[in-house]
């Protein structure tokens, strides 16, 4: 449950006036970065990117299932409603009860996200869900996968050198977390027959119709394309979904820290909402904010509890986020900033804003070593236990990774300030307009009464190695896919406005104000699908 608590000597008259003009300050922001979102991504004229570097493609116009687009927002209603009900049904509730709504929030998140996705008619949508995957320019795993017939063992032991050959673009920046992925799901449908079918008769229309033509085209061109191959595409689509939907416990379980129930939980609630969630499905980066909310939530979870055990399972997590993707290496960052900025201001606090010798020592041991060596030795172990057993030093395909990833800029022109301006403003679609104001006012508002919480630490936290990653130059282009595993640690740090408009607001209000932000969040969700064509899907149709 939330540790922040909150003390006030002014009346209380006073604080319901304050915080209702709060209030209609936040929803207008809202509504105001709603319009202009809609208005950017609706206009065929606004590249949206650099011009002659990167730009993400639209959709052209025509492409849109009005029938779809009916059913999601009579959909977005029935999970608007689950999500004011559960915040009044279970506020405090015993742990079977909130496990219970969490697990309907998973199941409605799962529904919500590729309904999302399959606004857009044809190859936009969700008949080019299985293109995504199969086809190599868009990632390859896939491929590697089904086309390698070696042994996992085998296969570990040779992958450094598939790193050694320079791949800029997918499996040379990449450890082999992935095509272990698919050959997981390789072996599920090849093992069973009936799984396999079930996945193939149970195909919605667009999606049969979709791997129909992935099936003619292969078999054009001499490609072996069978059953299996069709039921791992099926798969891959159900396990993304539902990965990227569990996120929601995560998510929940960190912006609890901070807040109290309530508002955790209608935070929690935006996250199948988020722009970027939708528009890369089912791309794999979807995995990631699984990654890396889990491991953010058992290491914060581990210092509130002072817990070993969640330590290492958070060092576990982390260590197969990894073996997925090294974007993950950013979350201890963020989690070691949050560590010392909550040791500095409890220190502060406690010697009335002095800072002495004295000070610096209990600053230091504030920094929670245990957990932190804990996690450690866990990303040891099990690194050397794949070097030892299956013959794969990660150390090295880590570097290797890290230079084929630098070499990129190398092959494709990119131009420092002007990446350094769009990217925040392509972060800001990404992540829609409710979330975009609900961390920036939380910080704002943190900031200019000099509230000094684990809280305020947290969305610090957040937001200072955000903009470290942004000045780097890192990820110029794409910062919409390629920052998406931050998007859970994100809307968390937003909580802390949510819960002050929502605090001491009548019913009526608190259900208007919650209302008004999902409808902006969800205008956006869905014309984003409409409008970006995040695969250059058009290509294909030349």
């Amino acid at each position: 449950m939330s540790k922040e608590t909150t003390e006030t000597s002014v009346d209380v008259p006073e604080v319901v006036h304050k915080q209702s003009f709060l209030s209609l300050l936040v929803i207008a922001a809202t509504i105001a970065i709603t319009l202009l979102q809609v208005i950017v991504l609706s206009s065929t004229h606004l590249p949206l990117g650099v011009s002659g570097e990167w730009a993400w493609p639209r959709i052209p116009s025509g492409n849109t299932e009005l029938l779809a687009v009916v059913f999601t927002i009579l959909l977005c209603t029935g999970y608007l409603t689950l999500l004011w009900m559960g915040s009044r049904w279970f506020d405090q509730s015993g742990r079977v009860r909130i496990a219970m709504v969490l697990l309907l929030l998973v199941i409605a998140s799962w529904i919500l996200i590729p309904t999302l996705r399959s606004v857009p008619a044809g190859i936009y949508g969700t008949a080019g869900a299985s293109w995504v995957t199969y086809y190599p320019r868009m990632s390859g795993y896939y491929t590697a996968a089904m086309n390698n017939e070696e042994t996992s063992t085998e296969f570990l032991a040779g992958y450094e050198d598939v790193v050694r050959q320079g791949d800029y673009l997918h499996q040379g920046t990449h450890p082999p977390g992935l095509i272990l992925y698919f050959r997981v799901l390789k072996t599920i449908c090849t093992a069973s027959p009936a799984l396999s079918k079930l996945l193939i008769e149970t195909e919605s229309q667009p999606l049969h119709d979709g791997l129909d033509v992935v099936e003619q085209l292969a078999r054009e061109n001499g490609q072996v394309f069978t059953e299996s191959h069709r039921a791992v595409l099926s798969l891959n689509l159900w396990v993304t979904s539902l990965v990227a939907a569990l996120t929601v416990i995560p998510l929940f379980l960190i912006t609890w820290q901070f807040v109290p129930f309530r508002s955790a939980w209608l935070v929690a609630g935006l996250w199948p909402l988020i722009p970027s969630l939708s528009v890369f499905a089912p791309k794999s980066d979807l995995l990631l904010p699984f990654f890396s909310a889990w491991v953010t939530a058992c290491w914060i979870l581990s210092v509130r509890r002072n817990s070993i055990g969640l330590s290492l399972l958070a060092g576990l997590i982390f260590w197969f986020g990894c073996l997925i993707s090294l974007a993950v290496i950013v979350v201890p960052v963020i989690l070691a900033v949050w560590v010392i900025l909550n040791s500095l201001f409890e220190t502060m606090q406690n010697d009335q804003n002095r800072f002495d010798k004295h000070s610096v020592s209990k600053l230091i041991r504030g920094l929670h070593w245990k957990p932190a060596i804990g996690s450690l030795v866990v990303f040891v172990v099990m690194t050397l236990f794949t070097a030892l057993i299956f013959k794969l030093n990660l150390w090295t395909i880590w570097r290797l990774n890290l230079q084929n990833h630098a070499t990129f800029y190398d092959h494709n022109t990119r131009t420092y300030l002007w990446w350094l301006l769009v990217n925040p403003l392509e972060l800001i679609f990404a992540l829609g307009p409710v979330v975009t104001v609900l961390v920036l006012g939380t910080l704002l508002t943190s900031l200019k009464h000099r509230v000094w919480t684990s809280a305020t630490a947290w969305t610090l936290a957040v937001t200072i190695v955000w903009s470290l990653l942004w000045l780097s130059g890192k990820n110029m282009g794409e910062a919409a896919r390629l920052w998406i595993f931050l998007t859970p640690l994100f809307l968390s740090a937003g909580g802390g406005l949510l819960d002050q408009c929502l605090t001491n607001s009548s019913f009526d209000r608190s259900r208007t104000f919650y209302f008004c932000l999902f409808i902006c969040q969800g205008i956006v969700a869905i014309v984003t699908v409409i409008h970006i064509d995040a695969f250059d899907f058009s290509s294909f149709l030349k």
